[in-house]
């Protein structure tokens, strides 16, 4: 089962579709993921859709991925993990995008089609290709034992009310006292319980509870998550996420008040927050999980005596990503903290995050 890409503030716009993401092979010929240049012939496109509207085709040995898409449409591109355009076939109403990935065959990727018709925008549901050589997919929880609640939060920090997605794991104690993950994009608990709870059946890992706090709309998310971009909000949503939410947390929900049983969670903006409270707040958070953080997260204070260790993902596919990611992983490493850095051949894609946070909480309780 694959997880569901929910999180509105990653999904394309119409405006996709005439996005030029990858440069052309002839010129980044080293680069990990280029488009090929290519003239279809109509009846090869028709023969390898077979009657489909969409149609995925890989040559691992030329390490290519091609998809084809059947319509009377404007454009279609295919998001989320990776986003290019579609080139239309001659005058035809097939459309058809050749990419060409280093180490296919390890790669992991979702898509689905992403159309636009006389301005309005629709999509076509895809899937997720998978490499023979990739890692396998994750175990999936179908159905949850847990329970996921949601909260009306009133912030005084934010003057506003704002959403809370919280997890409960199975056999949820309220007198108990619980681990916890701190997660931004709360829209998001449920898809990433659903690879947590596995670990907790078992007993990899502890049970724990996860609270996620739903992200602004709009521009807002950029402006709550990334230091320097909008001090005032920025601020704001800090003192709403490590401390009203966690105080709320621990006096109502079991949420363990030692500093080694924090754990704070995000992925693109929502990673560079998780990892900029790392280091604002070592006092709070004793493990980051980070997965492609989408900018710097501001100056670096390490002057604290305590710091906290980072578990890093994030895709080869998803260039300015991965290359961020590395250089955030590399400043801490060489400021002397705990860093793990895990990379996958994918783009910015929840699949991938999905898969890499089971791995990053056995890290995390050093199972």
């Amino acid at each position: 089962m694959c997880l569901v890409l929910i999180c509105a503030a990653l999904l394309f716009s119409v405006r996709i579709v005439s996005a030029q993401t990858f440069e052309a092979c002839a010129t980044s010929s080293r680069a990990p993921v280029c488009q090929v240049a290519r003239d279809w012939d109509v009846d090869e496109i028709e023969s390898l859709l077979a009657g489909e509207a969409t149609a995925v085709i890989a040559d691992v040995a030329a390490e290519e991925l091609t998809f084809l898409f059947a319509g009377a449409v404007d454009g279609v591109a295919i998001c989320c993990g990776l986003a290019q355009r579609l080139d239309r076939v001659g005058e035809s109403d097939y459309w058809a995008l050749m990419l060409r990935i280093r180490d296919l065959a390890k790669a992991v990727i979702s898509y689905r089609f992403v159309t636009a018709v006389d301005g309005q925008g629709g999509e076509v549901p895809g899937g997720v290709w998978r490499g023979s050589e990739a890692p396998p997919p994750v175990e999936v929880a179908e159905v949850l034992m847990g329970r996921i609640e949601e909260y009306s939060f009133e912030s005084e920090a934010l003057g506003e009310t704002r959403a809370i997605t919280v997890y409960l794991p199975p056999e949820y104690d309220p007198d108990g006292v619980y681990p916890v993950l701190y997660a931004t994009d709360g829209e998001t608990v449920e898809p990433f319980a659903r690879v947590i709870e596995p670990l907790i059946r078992d007993e990899t890992i502890p049970p724990l509870v996860m609270i996620g706090t739903h992200s602004a709309s709009g521009s807002g998310r950029a402006d709550e998550y990334i230091p320097n971009l909008n001090e005032a909000a920025f601020t704001a949503h800090e003192a709403f996420f490590t401390q009203e939410v966690r105080v709320w947390a621990e006096e109502m929900l079991g949420a363990s008040t030692a500093r080694d049983d924090r754990i704070v969670f995000g992925f693109s903006n929502g990673g560079v927050f998780s990892t900029a409270m790392g280091l604002r707040h070592p006092d709070l958070y004793s493990n980051v999980v980070s997965f492609s953080p989408g900018a710097p997260p501001g100056l670096l204070d390490l002057s604290a005596p305590a710091q906290a260790r980072y578990y890093f993902a994030a895709g080869t596919l998803e260039l300015e990503f991965i290359r961020n990611t590395a250089r955030v992983a590399d400043g801490l490493r060489s400021a002397g903290l705990d860093v793990f850095e895990a990379r996958y051949v994918s783009g910015h894609d929840f699949v991938m995050w999905g898969e890499a946070l089971p791995l990053a909480l056995r890290w995390v309780f050093g199972v």
